[in-house]
């Protein structure tokens, strides 16, 4: 149903020119995303900062993003929600995405 594929990557952001395009040209009226993953000091904190330059409100699910150090992740998620991302955890999410 979704045509889910991968994109390779030699940086740290997933905001890169090809994927862009996809998600603009399959949901143009996307003003959210919500990012999970690993390195959250790295990608996820790239990640996060070219979506919402971009204008996009970024949702990070808290228990979805990992570092290898627990100082790494508390450090990248305080500075993510100070330029703005939205802190949450993935029932969060799941619940908000649920209809009711």
């Amino acid at each position: 149903k979704f045509d889910i594929k991968p994109h390779e990557k030699t940086c740290f952001s997933m905001v890169l020119p090809a994927l862009m395009e996809e998600l603009t040209a399959a949901q143009p009226d996307t003003q959210s995303v919500i990012l999970c993953g690993i390195e959250t000091h790295a990608c996820i904190h790239h990640t996060t900062l070219d979506l919402i330059e971009k204008g996009f409100q970024v949702h990070i699910p808290v228990d979805c993003a990992s570092s290898r150090t627990e100082t790494d992740r508390r450090f990248a998620l305080a500075r993510l929600r100070d330029v703005g991302a939205f802190l949450t955890t993935s029932e969060c999410v799941i619940l908000g995405l649920a209809a009711d």
